[in-house]
């Protein structure tokens, strides 16, 4: 038998997609608490079944298999729930929940659309069925097998999905966070160690007369309260991370009620706490990703769009009050209004230049913002040209700029798609400057 699963596990690595998702799937009834053998083996090879390569996040195993491979080891360690201490040290255990927390970051799409959402989904459910599996058990070290912050980790990671795009995902998430908060509300006193960040919040906000899972797909109903957990240091970052999926999404249904929510819970929480500085905490995290990754225009639409939505609802004027939050709008206008000239993606430059216009009117950094505007009124492509002093003229019209009366009749007056874009671009900076 252990012979025909090396065989079995070796061929697997070589053949097709089609009998890889076969094989994957087997995999998941290769042992049981009777049958314990072999099963090292079967979960290593799923492992790296399930394993990206990772710089180029790609694999040499079809999605399917992949999303087999998650599915095979939780129903591989709910089989060897009796016996699961004593057949896998906590090494190998700590490299599954590693693997399942790299497989929440899976975004691979094809013709088919988001195919990393089944990857996600499955890991979402193996991350909270095998927590359970460990919490549930009279085992005394169980910190050995789930450190606290691979426990966190857990945790975050699973909310950030609940903050994201897609309805099915996040209602995976909401039964997923009920069955655990239900589970560890019946724990022992002496297990107190894993009530988890945030316990009374989450429990306050999710466990309620709706039934399980069934709000959470509904975005006016969850986004008011998914922003709430913004409050708890250890998943603010990951829920950002969700957040800005979310508002970047081009479903109106989701990235409306995402960037209210956002917004509105912000100005709340500066108000009632503002020892926190939630909004500067907030901006930071936004900025350092967008900074960290400045040449993915995947990664920085999303947080551009988040930005104009966030300076639209009044967080930049909030903001400016604070010597740290006065350093992030600056940071964030030398970002977006510095070297212009180099970016290619329209959106990029349309975005940036709206964060660049309605920063116009923080009085606090309206030098910074005027010096930028020039780089996006005499840009090379007209339609930028031409965006800018229609945009400009829109944020005159309902916000207090210096100068914005004697702006609007050169902004009405000037064909920006035609040659004497350049001197109009100078009376308005002249303007300004006056």
């Amino acid at each position: 038998m252990a012979d025909d699963k090396i065989t079995f596990i070796s061929e697997l690595q070589t053949t097709n997609s089609s009998v890889q998702q076969g094989m994957t799937r087997v995999l998941g009834f290769a042992g049981s608490s009777k049958y314990p053998q072999g099963i090292r083996k079967a979960i290593t090879c799923l492992i790296g079944v399930v394993k990206r390569d990772g710089a180029k996040k790609s694999s040499s195993y079809c999605v399917e298999a992949r999303r087999n491979g998650y599915d095979s080891m939780t129903r591989l360690l709910r089989n060897i729930q009796p016996i699961l201490f004593e057949e896998l040290d906590h090494s190998l255990f700590q490299d599954i929940l590693r693997s399942f927390l790299e497989g929440l970051e899976d975004y691979s799409v094809d013709e088919r659309g988001d195919v990393g959402s089944w990857i996600r989904i499955a890991c979402i459910k193996g991350l909270s069925g095998i927590s359970q599996l460990i919490l549930a058990s009279q085992y005394g070290r169980k910190y050995e097998w789930i450190s606290m912050d691979l426990y966190t980790q857990i945790w975050a990671g699973i909310l950030k999905q609940g903050a994201e795009r897609l309805d099915n995902v996040r209602a995976e998430v909401g039964k997923q966070i009920v069955q655990l908060l239900g589970l560890i509300e019946s724990l022992p006193p002496a297990d107190s160690v894993w009530i988890p960040e945030g316990f009374q919040l989450l429990k306050t906000l999710f466990m309620t007369e709706i039934e399980v899972g069934d709000g959470w797909n509904e975005s006016n109903w969850l986004f008011p309260r998914i922003v709430q957990l913004l409050q708890v240091e250890a998943y603010r970052e990951h829920l950002v991370r969700g957040i800005i999926i979310s508002i970047g999404s081009r479903n109106e249904s989701t990235n409306r009620p995402a960037s209210t929510a956002l917004t509105h819970y912000l100005l709340e929480r500066q108000n009632t706490a503002p020892e926190e500085r939630i909004i500067e905490k907030v901006l930071k995290i936004l900025l350092d990703i967008a900074q960290n990754n400045s040449a993915s225009n995947i990664v920085v639409l999303p947080i551009l769009s988040t930005f104009n939505e966030l300076i639209d609802g009044g967080l930049a004027t909030e903001a400016a009050s604070s010597p740290e939050g006065l350093e992030l709008l600056c940071d964030l206008l030398n970002f977006v209004g510095v070297r212009v000239e180099r970016l290619k993606n329209v959106q990029r430059i349309n975005l940036s230049m709206r964060i660049t216009v309605q920063l116009l009117a923080v009085t606090e950094v309206f030098e910074t913002a005027k010096a930028c505007l020039s780089s996006f009124l005499c840009h090379a492509f007209p339609k930028v040209r031409e965006e800018t002093g229609e945009f400009l003229y829109f944020v005159l019209q309902s916000q207090e700029v210096p100068g914005g009366d004697a702006i609007e009749p050169i902004l009405l007056e000037t064909d920006w798609a035609g040659p004497e874009y350049a001197s109009s671009a100078q009376s308005v900076i002249k303007v300004l400057e006056n």
